[in-house]
């Protein structure tokens, strides 16, 4: 039976796949730095067919004690690829675009997405801003997990715009404003065909249900499990066609690798904006704590199974046409 050594940022009690495994011999590996070190470690052993990389990485300050949890999931990317190892998820090329490059490529291929700019300044936003329209969202630079991310991050007037872009700024040295579209959120897994990688796939899409009074995820409500939010699976079918169509162009658009979750917002008048594609979304996690992923992967039939089975699938693939062309 084919091993797949599972890396992770996390510790088993935290995080267990064992639920989304069943059918595998897999085991689960907490990733340390050096990073290459501790891959070149695991190649060794000639036990793994393939590498299932669930790596984002920690960035930890310079007074932290314990320094083997400071890399970037890049780092663990960048070390399978130099070891020339079969794995699945972004490779480095996809791993970890700035929002400047999704809307680039976005407009370069005419898929809507939410415009806007990076700025380092009070000063900047106030010049940029005149090329767009309020309300305006104020984020951290890359805005993952929702860092950086409250209420008061949706502005309406100038005054509001200057308060949040010092304190993301000050914060995170620059921030990202762009247009808020007012409307519904929705999520859509896109992940490589293995059978055809012209035409990748896309999953069933499922719409973010904001608590009462919210409007999109902040850091008060993304992360605070007692604030009820919820998924719920798109049906009507001209809609999850749109969805999935906006998806994959967004996907084939970066040059997508493995799989990769867009967000997106409907406006009042039904046109779609890409808010970004995500190359390594959250999975398998608890079903308390279940994210868009996890939903979208349930809704297909074949659930993890088949997800997997594509997943390693399309490793394998990579990892032959990466073999030729070197």
């Amino acid at each position: 039976m084919m091993r797949i050594c599972i890396l992770t940022d996390e510790e088993i009690q935290d995080f267990n796949p064992a639920p989304y495994m069943q059918g595998f011999d897999w085991e689960m590996v907490t990733m340390t730095d050096p990073v290459k070190e501790v891959l070149q470690e695991l190649a060794a052993r000639n036990e793994f067919d393939v590498y299932l990389n669930l790596c984002e990485g920690y960035e930890l300050d310079d007074e932290a004690e314990d320094s083997d949890w400071d890399y970037q999931g890049i780092d663990v990317v960048r070390a399978l690829e130099e070891l020339n190892l079969p794995f699945t998820g972004a490779d480095s090329g996809f791993f970890d675009p700035s929002r400047e490059e999704m809307q680039a490529a976005a407009d370069a291929h005419g898929v809507g997405f939410a415009k806007g700019y990076q700025v380092r300044s009070v000063e900047e936003a106030q010049r940029l801003v005149e090329n767009l329209r309020y309300p305006i969202m104020v984020k951290h630079p890359k805005s993952y997990g929702s860092t950086g991310m409250f209420r008061e991050s949706r502005v309406d007037t100038p005054e509001q715009l200057a308060a949040q872009v010092e304190r993301v700024c000050n914060e995170f040295g620059a921030a990202r404003m762009e247009e808020f579209i007012v409307g519904k959120e929705y999520n859509v897994l896109v992940m490589d065909n293995p059978d055809d990688f012209e035409h990748p796939i896309a999953y069933p899409p499922t719409e973010l249900i904001f608590p009462e009074g919210e409007e999109f995820w902040h850091t008060d409500i993304k992360w605070d499990y007692n604030v009820p939010f919820d998924f719920k699976q798109v049906t009507d079918p001209e809609l999850v066609a749109r969805l999935q169509d906006a998806a994959v162009r967004m996907y084939k658009a970066m040059d997508g690798v493995s799989c990769g979750r867009c967000d997106m917002r409907m406006n009042e008048k039904g046109e779609l904006f890409i808010l970004e594609i995500n190359p390594n979304p959250a999975i398998m996690l608890a079903p308390e704590e279940y994210g868009p992923a996890d939903y979208m992967i349930l809704y297909d039939p074949g659930g993890y199974k088949v997800f997997f089975d594509r997943l390693i699938k399309v490793a394998f693939i990579r990892h032959k046409m990466k073999a030729a062309a070197d």
